[in-house]
């Protein structure tokens, strides 16, 4: 085979070299602009960063330091009140600021969700966070008012047996009040009409009896919210491990509750309902 023109080797050599810068400058272009897109991307990040912190930072602002009316109206205290709160929690409930939340707005996001029953999802809208977030410092600042019960919430205060006020004389012998409550609950979509009360909520009924040292001496749960209170009050006289009372003692109902027992106290008598022929036609 013949050797190749010295021309034509020199022409290939220079075409592979020329066919290398071009590559190696594109591959430095392709660098630059990456690098270029990712600082943008970057300073982007950092800039979306600043502008949430200062849009949180307002928010916060008008919650807590705007004014009593503000305060109020969304976390249900004044900002004394809330500043209070925030000093008891964070001495004696063990809650400090975190390098990306302090704890203002920990305390608030908690008041925020209580005061209108809000989902976490709506909280980290508004104050731009994540629901993860939201839901961690709800949970540390729910323990933390948790221990802060007894100098948060008043202990009842027992009535006397040697009480001077004449009105105690017409609850002789009386054991305690008994009423119920409606509870919201979350059940199976096959049994939700059983719960359904006549208000359309999903509820249990709920029977529980308090003694004058406002102490609960029986409780009845998990009764359907279409259940009659009265059905509600059979139930716990006739089970073996039921409601009893003493001889010689009367309990007070409230509401709509069955009286036909000889221990069972009413107040005053059924009202009587007045039918004129008239309301007929």
């Amino acid at each position: 085979m013949a050797r190749l023109p010295l021309s034509t080797k020199t022409r290939r050599r220079n075409l592979g070299l020329r066919n290398m810068m071009i590559v190696v400058i594109l591959m430095y272009y392709h660098v630059v602009v990456l690098f270029l897109i990712s600082y943008k991307r970057k300073c982007w990040k950092i800039e979306r960063r600043i502008r949430t912190r200062e849009l949180r930072s307002e928010r916060l602002f008008q919650l807590i330091r705007e004014s009593d009316i503000a305060c109020i109206s969304e976390l249900r205290m004044d900002r004394r009140t809330f500043h209070i709160l925030c000093d008891m929690l964070r001495d004696v409930g063990g809650i400090e600021d975190t390098r990306n939340m302090p704890l203002e707005e920990s305390v608030a996001s908690f008041l925020y969700i209580l005061s209108h029953h809000l989902k976490n999802r709506t909280i980290g809208k508004f104050f731009y966070r994540s629901g993860e977030t939201v839901s961690r410092h709800f949970n540390l600042c729910l323990l933390a008012v948790l221990r802060l019960h007894q100098l948060l919430l008043k202990k009842p205060e027992p009535i006397p047996e040697d009480t001077t006020d004449d009105r105690w004389k017409y609850f002789k012998n009386c054991l305690g009040a008994l009423d119920g409550t409606h509870i919201k609950v979350t059940v199976p979509t096959r049994i939700k009409g059983r719960y359904r009360s006549r208000k359309g909520d999903i509820v249990t009924n709920v029977l529980g009896v308090c003694a004058p040292d406002m102490q609960f001496i029986y409780l009845l749960p998990s009764w359907e919210g279409s259940a009659h209170d009265g059905r509600v009050l059979r139930d716990a006289i006739h089970r073996p491990d039921g409601l009893r009372v003493p001889q010689g003692e009367l309990l007070l109902p409230c509401g709509c509750w069955l009286y036909k027992r000889r221990w069972f106290f009413s107040p005053l008598p059924r009202p009587k309902i007045s039918f004129r022929p008239f309301h007929s036609t």
